[in-house]
Formats: C-alpha cells, sequence, structure tokens
C-alpha cells in the first residue's frame, strides 16, 4: 500500500489548463474543507445490499464493513484471521475452528452452520462468489468448526474464504444480519448510516458513524466526492476521464488484474519459444507502468502477483528487459535481420475504448521495432473487436484478466480464456508443482519464462480516494478498500 497526497488534480492533470482553472480549483477545495468533517461513503442506489447479490465494486466494498468472512484478505494477499479462530490442514480439507466469541450484530452467535448456510448461497449462479467454487468442493459444519475440502493442498486457498457470512434465515430481508464491524440503521430522512457494531468481536473502531450517499451511477459518484458529498470512495485510477478535485490521499493498492500481450499461437511465427522470449525481453515494462500508465501500474514479466507475499525473500528479477539480449535470441532463430526488419508486420489487437490500453499498445509497438519486428496497432471496438477476436483475426492482442483470489495460474488453461492456442499443459503443471511444493516460486517463473506462452505487462493499481479528514491508518487492498478501517480516525 502507498500513500499519495494529491493537490487540486490528479490523475489527468495533462489535459486541464492550470492557468485557466486554478481560481475554480482553488473554491472547491475550500467547499470541500468545510464538508469533510465525517466520513461519507457512497451506495449505488440500484445495486443490493445482499452480500451475494451484489454487483458493483462501490456496494461490495460498503458491505465489506458489515459482513466478515472466516478470513480477510490483506494488500499482500495474505489471508488474516476474522471469524476464524485457527484451522488445521488435512491434505485438502480445511477444518476451521471459529472463534467463540464471534457474533452477529443481533447478538446471536455465529455457527459453523451459519457458515454452511452462507457458502450454500455464495453458489448462486448470480452470486459474485460462484468462481470460488470451482476451488470449494464441501463445506461441512462438525460442531464448533467448519471442514472446507479444495481440489488441492495450497494454503493460498485460504484467500478464497472471505466470502461474507449471514446469519441464516435472514438472506430475504433487504439487509441480511451480518456479524462485522458496521450495522446499518436509517437516520429519521430514511437514509442509510453505518455505526459501530457494539457487538464486535473484533477490535472496536475509533470511527463510531459512517453516513451513505446513495448515488446512480459511478459518474456521479465520482461528482460527489469532487463537491464534498462523498468523503471517501473506490478510485479505478486508470479512468481516463476522472480527475479528482481538492487536496486529497490516494491510499493504493495493486489489484489482481493483469495487462498481458497474448501470442496468436496459430501464426507459424510463435512456434519457437525464443521468439516469445525475445519479444518479451523487449517490452521496457517499467517505462510502460510509470510514464504511460502514470505510475498505477506495477510491472511483471512473470504471471504472479508482484504484491503477493509468497514472492518477498525470493531471487526473482523485478525486470526482464534487455535489448541486446532480446536481439541475441532473436539472432538464433529463423527470424533474421532483412534490412531493417525480421518479418512481415504483425497485427496487434486492442479495445479503443480504453485510452490506456490503446497507449500502451504503441508503446508495444515501439518496443518491437527496436529488435526488427514491425507491428501495425489494430484499434477496434463494439462488434468489430468481438468479431476480430473471436475469429482470431490477429497476431498479437493485448487484453486484460483478472486472477483468482488463490493465484491460481491453471486459469489461464480454462477454455473463457485460452482462446489463443497456448499449451495448457505450461499453466497447470506449473501450478500442480507450487501446490505440491515441488517448485519454489523460483523455479515456477522461470519454467514460465522458457516456455513463455503469452507476456505479461503490469497488474493494475486501484486506491481508497479519501479527503484529509481520514486518516491514512487505512490499509486499503483489493478485497476491501476499508481493510483495517479500525485503526483509522477523522482529523
Amino acid at each position: 500500500m502507498k500513500k499519495t497526497v494529491i493537490f487540486l488534480i490528479c490523475i489527468c492533470i495533462f489535459l486541464v489548463g492550470c492557468n485557466s482553472n486554478k481560481k475554480d480549483l482553488d473554491t472547491t477545495s475550500s467547499e470541500i474543507s468545510e464538508l469533510s468533517d465525517s466520513l461519507i461513503i457512497p451506495k449505488i442506489t440500484s445495486d443490493s445490499l445482499n452480500p451475494y447479490k451484489v454487483t458493483t465494486n462501490t456496494n461490495k466494498h460498503l458491505l465489506s464493513l458489515c459482513f466478515d468472512g472466516l478470513f480477510s484478505v490483506n494488500s499482500s494477499f495474505k489471508a488474516t484471521n476474522a471469524i476464524a479462530e485457527s484451522y488445521t490442514v488435512d491434505n485438502n480439507k480445511f477444518i476451521i475452528t471459529l472463534k467463540s466469541d464471534a457474533v452477529f450484530s443481533d447478538n446471536s452467535p455465529v455457527t459453523a452452520a451459519d457458515v454452511v448456510f452462507s457458502y450454500n448461497l455464495a453458489k448462486a449462479q448470480d452470486s459474485p462468489y460462484l468462481q470460488r467454487f470451482n476451488y470449494i468442493t464441501s463445506a461441512i459444519a462438525k460442531n464448533s468448526k467448519v471442514e472446507i475440502t479444495f481440489i488441492s493442498s495450497a494454503l493460498s486457498n485460504l484467500n478464497l474464504l472471505d466470502i461474507p457470512i449471514i446469519k441464516s434465515g435472514t438472506q430475504n430481508e433487504a439487509i441480511p444480519i451480518g456479524c462485522g464491524k458496521y450495522t446499518f440503521s436509517q437516520n429519521d430522512d430514511g437514509n442509510y448510516i453505518l455505526n459501530a457494531n457494539s457487538s464486535y468481536y473484533g477490535t472496536k473502531s475509533y470511527i463510531n458513524q459512517i453516513k451513505i450517499v446513495e448515488v446512480p451511477d459511478y459518474d456521479t459518484m465520482f461528482h460527489s466526492f469532487n463537491s464534498g458529498q462523498i468523503t471517501a470512495c473506490y478510485a479505478d485510477l486508470l479512468n481516463v476521464s476522472k480527475s479528482y478535485l481538492g487536496t486529497i490521499n490516494l491510499n493504493t493498492f495493486t489489484t489482481n488484474n493483469m495487462f498481458f500481450l497474448s501470442f496468436n499461437m496459430y501464426n507459424p511465427i510463435f512456434a519457437n519459444a525464443k521468439v516469445r522470449q525475445a519479444i518479451s525481453m523487449s517490452i521496457n515494462r517499467q517505462k510502460i507502468a510509470s510514464e504511460t500508465l502514470l505510475s498505477y501500474a506495477v510491472p511483471v514479466w512473470h504471471p504472479f502477483n508482484p504484491s503477493y507475499f509468497e514472492l518477498s525473500g525470493t531471487d526473482i528479477p523485478s525486470d526482464i528487459y534487455s535489448l541486446q539480449t532480446a536481439l541475441v535470441t532473436l539472432d538464433e532463430t529463423e527470424l533474421v535481420l532483412n534490412g531493417e526488419t525480421r518479418c512481415q508486420p504483425l497485427n496487434l489487437l486492442v479495445n479503443s475504448n480504453n485510452s490506456y490500453k490503446l497507449n500502451c499498445a504503441k508503446r508495444i509497438k515501439e518496443d518491437l521495432s527496436g529488435i526488427g519486428i514491425p507491428v501495425n496497432v489494430i484499434a477496434l471496438t463494439g462488434q468489430d473487436y468481438d468479431l476480430s477476436l473471436s475469429s482470431l483475426n490477429f497476431d498479437l492482442f493485448l487484453g486484460e484478466v483478472r486472477l483468482p483470489a488463490n493465484m491460481d495460474i491453471s486459469i489461464f488453461s480454462s477454455p473463457q480464456i485460452n482462446v489463443f492456442g497456448w499449451d495448457n499443459t505450461v499453466f497447470q503443471n506449473i501450478q500442480s508443482s507450487l501446490n505440491s511444493s515441488e517448485y519454489s516460486y523460483d523455479t515456477a517463473v522461470t519454467v514460465f519464462f522458457e516456455n513463455s506462452p503469452f507476456i505479461p505487462i503490469c497488474f493494475k493499481k486501484a486506491a481508497l480516494a479519501a479527503t484529509k479528514s481520514l486518516t491514512d491508518d487505512v490499509n486499503p487492498s483489493d478485497s476491501s478498500i476499508f481493510y483495517s478501517i479500525e485503526n483509522a480516525k477523522l482529523e
């Protein structure tokens, strides 16, 4: 987590003429300072307050204040105990003991039966947690313990267990009963507010009440933040149409969303792994992350999130960029230099809806020209983009994928993702070897690079955007932007 202080305007400062807007910005900053004496967060009006039916990031993070899971996941993608007191592992079975003092907001105890009840709800087709049950095969209540069986014994499966727990039988209420740090109530005007849960089993929060402002959509939420009606919200830092006004803090964290460059493996030019390796080494990811993406991304050359705690202490290089090594590697292949180029121009497909991705594609084009590989950037949108992607009418593809919470890279072998002709055994073998501890992460990235089925570029950052009234003791994570809010105060 990194705290960034932004004065007057951030993200799109280069799009705004400073002199012509200075007066308006100063006025807005003053207005915000007068309104920032409370923590005020947004709620999307049309979205549910049921944790198994929520569809927006905004409401998902709001609900994380009111519904705890067995575990929480921090910004290093490490599971920390919430309702769970302890656990033991027996092959693929994780036996979890619940905290004896964990109670719901109505003071009834949280039981193993409540956990199983909640997990059964989380398996519904419209649940945001449905995909987790590709890994969770069963959940059984055994007295005060829950026995959860996974498809593997990987400890990273604990990251899947931040699924919100509700009280059995309350699923049809407008707001089910949870056991989180805060509880919902309504003020005299009928507006929702959050009050600190007096029955909470964990550390009590300094902030006793959080106000909620309902907004119809993300654009309105953003405007409300800039006008001071909202003082804390989720910030999608790579949304090019947005800019933040006033003196604010951006508490950034790494998401599990990866930008990647894929080869169309049905093109014989990519049959040689050395060609793929050379292309990977020729891309200046540091420059892409720091310049093209305004430092709102973390560069990476392997498929593992660089913020993942399991990578700390490894000997994995932070970068493999080397134009000289890329040239030497290419010279060992059939792509010999013929004048200034080695092949016919390659078509790189990218969605033109996102200017950041488009600019990434243009930067990759420049980098590949340095090793004699010409590239045409094909920027499409809508049906034209979908048709080109589905018909594999490209040589290279710049896309985005979200990794599961347990960091399982075997998802790249799924037919929903692998439409490119990758060798599925690469991902499956690496992941199974990690799960069995046959591979260290150092070995895993080496094996990945040797095969280079695709080229990771970076992982996106997001942030908790907050006015100065909220201290920076919150350590937001991809799981909850309000992670450790119990440590925060209002200044």
